[in-house]
C-alpha cells in the first residue's frame, strides 16, 4: 500500500474491526447504505515513516467511498480538496488534503494528527498511496464482506 517515492512516503494501514464480521445479508443485496456505518475499524496513516493518525473507529467504507469519489475527481481533472467528513464524528472534517496554491502539492491535515506535517505531497505521490489503498481495500472489503465500494460511488 505505500507508494514509492525517494522523497514523501504515504501510507494508509487499516483493519476491520473483529466484531463487525457478520453482515446482514439482506442489506448486501439491497446494497443498502447501512452498510457505510456497519463496516468500520483501525485506520493508521503514515507519513515518512511516522504515524501520523491513528484511529480505532473510523466507518472505513465510508472513507474508502469517499476516497475513490474524490479520486476520480481528480482523474477527470477536478483538483478539489479532498475532506472527509464522517457521520460518526459531527466536530468537522477528520481528514484533509488540501491544495496548494501550485495546483501539484498538497498539504494533509487532520483534528486528530499526531504531530504537524508541513511538506507538501506532490500529486503523483497522493494518486499513487491512495489508489493502493483503495485497491487493498476494495480486495478486502470483496473478500469478507462481499461488498464492492463501486456500489456506493
Amino acid at each position: 500500500m505505500d507508494s514509492i517515492s525517494s522523497e514523501i512516503r504515504l501510507l494508509f494501514d487499516y483493519q476491520f474491526n473483529n466484531e463487525s464480521t457478520e453482515i446482514d445479508q439482506t442489506l448486501l443485496t439491497q446494497k443498502n447504505y447501512k452498510l457505510l456505518a456497519d463496516i468500520g475499524g483501525k485506520l493508521d496513516i503514515y507519513l515518512d515513516g511516522i504515524k501520523f493518525f491513528s484511529e480505532d473507529g473510523i466507518l472505513l467504507l465510508e472513507f474508502g467511498v469517499q476516497l475513490k469519489e474524490w479520486l476520480n475527481q481528480v482523474r477527470q481533472g477536478d483538483l478539489s480538496n479532498f475532506i472527509y467528513e464522517t457521520m460518526s464524528y459531527s466536530e468537522g472534517p477528520l481528514i484533509e488534503f488540501i491544495q496548494d496554491d501550485d495546483s501539484q502539492s498538497w498539504g494533509i491535515y487532520s483534528v486528530w494528527q499526531e504531530f504537524e506535517y508541513n511538506e507538501k505531497i506532490p500529486l503523483e505521490i497522493l494518486n499513487e498511496s491512495v489508489n493502493c489503498f483503495l485497491i487493498a481495500l476494495h480486495d478486502d472489503l470483496i473478500k469478507k464482506y462481499k461488498v464492492n465500494i463501486e456500489w456506493y460511488v
